[in-house]
Parts: C-alpha cells; structure tokens; sequence
C-alpha cells in the first residue's frame, strides 16, 4: 500500500499507524458502522463476511473502508480467524497528516480511497 512513497515518508506514515490484536473469532470491524479506518495485517488471518459471500484475507493483505468525508458505512463484518496483529490508519490521523503535510497525505489518501472504491472491504494484496 505504501510502495511509492520514500523512507522518510514512509517513516511520517508509520508514527500514524497504531497497532491492534485480536483473538481467534473476535469481531474487529461490523457491517454498518462508520467507516474510517483501514487495518494493515502484520500477523495471523481474519474473514470479511459481506451479504455476497466471504474473503480470507492474511499477513501483508489489509482490510477496512475509509471515505474522505467519514460517514459511509462498512460493507463487511471481518472476523480473526486466529490470533492476529494489525496496524491500523484511522480517517482522523490521516486529517491530521492532510493538515501537516498536504502532499504524503494526498498520496496516503489516495491509496487508502481508491482500495475503499474497489467494491471489496479494502481486500488488498501486498499491503
């Protein structure tokens, strides 16, 4: 997710990020809710459960819907399938970023909405 931006940029992205463990079935995200986050995973698996059927996702995939205005909802319910790690982006840090450095954050934004776009939970590859 973060392959064009350079190691500093990298580095300004990363004191956003927070870090989240669940335990195997704990419900992380629930259709419905307000979407703004996006979570990066680190370690172990989760399934997003949408009305159309369900996605494993793993280490290196990330998960979430984030919308630049903030009041979407969530189109999947996602789930540990085993204990797991995350980093986790939320909409109100990645406001924060926008405000300090308008450039990492239109390229960070950019990502992060496109992924949301896609129709799928944010299910991407190689986070």
């Amino acid at each position: 997710m973060f392959e064009d931006l350079s190691a500093i940029e990298i580095k300004e992205v990363a004191h956003l990020l927070k870090s989240q463990s669940a335990v195997d079935n704990e419900e992380i995200v629930r259709r419905g809710e307000r979407a703004d986050a996006l979570y990066l995973i680190t370690s172990g698996a989760v399934v997003a459960i949408t009305p159309d059927g369900q996605t494993r996702l793993e280490q290196g995939q990330y998960f979430g819907e984030m919308v630049p205005h903030g009041d979407a909802e969530r189109t999947a319910s996602v789930y540990a399938t085993e204990p797991s790690q995350f980093l986790v982006l939320r909409l109100e840090d990645l406001r924060d970023l926008m405000r300090r450095t308008p450039e990492l954050a239109t390229k960070v934004a950019h990502r992060a909405f496109e992924a949301t776009k896609s129709g799928m939970p944010a299910a991407g590859p190689d986070a």
